[in-house]
């Protein structure tokens, strides 16, 4: 919004100076400006942990994971692991703490990716005095605008690095002024839990955290989520060379994908069961 005032009041005065010659020059300089506002208002994506440690101001605190950020009502709306979901006062709270051993899902608002522990050394970033209308978690898509909050200069470093890795949240905290801290780091979006984990010789952890996650998904209705798990479920047993399993989740991974629509959540799964028919010898 800086931009585009700034800009206008430069093209106001040009249009006083010589109201006829100019009048073209400060329509194109006006529409330059609001193509760069678009631009600068453009949200970060965020990677979300799928459980998180919710601390409370009394001194209380309780595993859940994060399904809508409400700025308008001031809450946050959680699902404890047993399915029973609850909006806590974003007044109530001191601080909310990642599990960094909890998968991560990164949503495009078409498919959803979920990883697991983070075997990088990449630096934590602080993000501080962010307005709570900036931030947004709903429908799963996670992401924060910061136009307003960072130089234009930090932001277009955010920026280089969110379109190569995935900026992943740590930690969030609400301050006395009513806006938000959050903490960040960025992780490589193309390892995935069943690679990090079979890399380390682990596939009992992968299953065992896939099925955690599920369990999620489904208590909260995110079919997406359900899907991408039993897909994820699917290649850690084709990879421990239980075909039978493997397509057992395959399958049900497609059909709620051909249910809600989801053509490119169709296309891997389909991938994927190929690769398993392929294995086994079978066309």
């Amino acid at each position: 919004m800086k931009v585009f005032y700034t800009t206008f009041s430069i093209a106001l005065a040009i249009l006083i100076a010589n109201p006829t010659t100019n009048v073209q020059a400060v329509t194109q300089t006006t529409e330059i400006a609001q193509r760069r506002s678009r631009r600068t208002k453009k949200p970060v994506s965020l990677g979300l942990h799928t459980v998180f440690k919710v601390i409370l101001k009394n001194g209380s605190s309780m595993w859940a994971t994060l399904t809508v950020f409400n700025p308008q009502k001031k809450t946050v709306q959680i699902t404890s692991k047993n399915g029973n979901s609850r909006a806590v006062k974003i007044e109530d709270i001191k601080s909310i703490m990642a599990d960094k051993n909890s998968p991560v899902v990164n949503s495009d608002g078409k498919r959803r990716i979920i990883r697991g522990e983070d075997t990088a050394k990449a630096k934590q970033s602080t993000w501080s005095d962010v307005p709570l209308n900036q931030f947004q978690i709903k429908d799963g898509e996670t992401n924060v605008d910061l136009s307003d909050v960072l130089s234009p200069r930090r932001l277009r470093g955010i920026r280089g690095v969110a379109a190569k890795s995935l900026y992943v949240i740590d930690e969030i905290e609400f301050n006395d002024s009513g806006n938000m801290t959050i903490k960040v780091t960025p992780i490589d979006q193309g390892i995935n839990d069943t690679i990090v984990y079979n890399n380390l010789g682990e596939k009992g952890k992968s299953l065992k955290y896939y099925t955690k996650v599920l369990s999620l998904y489904r208590a909260i209705g995110n079919r997406l989520g359900e899907a991408a798990t039993l897909n994820n479920i699917g290649n850690v047993y084709l990879n421990l060379e239980k075909k039978d399993k493997a397509l057992k989740y395959y399958n049900l991974a497609l059909s709620i994908y051909r249910a809600v629509g989801d053509k490119d959540g169709e296309a891997t799964t389909m991938n994927s069961i190929v690769r398993a028919y392929s294995d086994v010898g079978e066309k």
